[in-house]
């Protein structure tokens, strides 16, 4: 009784001190419950994108390989589908109206898919605009995320560095893919950044003529 009464006397005269202390405690659980929920959400949001867009579980880099050859891994047991395409590494010029703090050019990756239908292995979400027209042409559909931090849409221009050449591709839309819901060059940058990298799909016999691949490709994308 003794303890209790001094412990009740020491709280009356640390009121003030003792409201602050419970406060601070609630409201780091509380901070830790949203943390936790955000997470889960995220997570979940994450997951449903990787099963819509149908996100590949193996991707194989090849070297100037015929497309037939994706048609030999789909061949394999336990392979569910396969998309063969051709990535290109290059430069871009920045588009009208860019921060000049960012270079005077930007990294970007060009990617080939088919014109006609979706991947069927990392597909893309249109988020504005139109998917590439079946006919191919001098277009490409943008990463979203790379869209949106220079204002660009359907209509816009963008300027590919192709072969040391500047190359004008129309902008037929905007997308999502699921390899690049965090926007980064590879696994080994550590500060990504969708102002610096641009992610570009444009149709796949367009892309092996202008890099001058002719008809092969350079990557594979399965699904199991």
């Amino acid at each position: 009784k003794n303890l209790l009464r001094k412990t009740l006397r020491d709280l009356r005269t640390s009121l003030a001190q003792t409201i602050a202390l419970v406060v601070i405690v609630v409201l780091g659980i509380t901070s830790f419950i949203t943390l936790i929920s955000a997470y889960r959400d995220l997570g979940t949001s994450y997951n449903h994108t990787y099963d819509q867009l149908r996100f590949e579980d193996a991707d194989f880099t090849i070297n100037a390989a015929s497309p037939s050859v994706a048609n030999k891994v789909a061949a394999i047991d336990g392979v569910s589908a396969v998309t063969p395409r051709l990535i290109v590494e290059s430069g871009m010029e920045l588009p009208p109206g860019a921060d000049p703090g960012v270079g005077s050019r930007i990294r970007s990756r060009l990617i080939g898919i088919p014109p006609d239908h979706h991947p069927e292995v990392n597909d893309v979400l249109v988020m504005k605009g139109d998917y590439l027209p079946a006919q191919g042409g001098p277009v490409t559909l943008l990463e979203s995320n790379f869209a949106e931090a220079y204002n660009l849409g359907p209509g816009s221009t963008v300027t590919p560095i192709i072969n040391g050449k500047p190359v004008n591709l129309a902008v037929s839309g905007t997308a999502v893919s699921p390899e690049y819901l965090i926007v980064s060059p590879s696994k080994q940058e550590l500060m990504p950044s969708e102002k610096t990298f641009a992610v570009q799909f444009g149709p796949l016999a367009e892309r092996k003529q202008r890099t001058g691949a002719g008809g092969t490709v350079d990557d594979s994308a399965g699904t199991f």
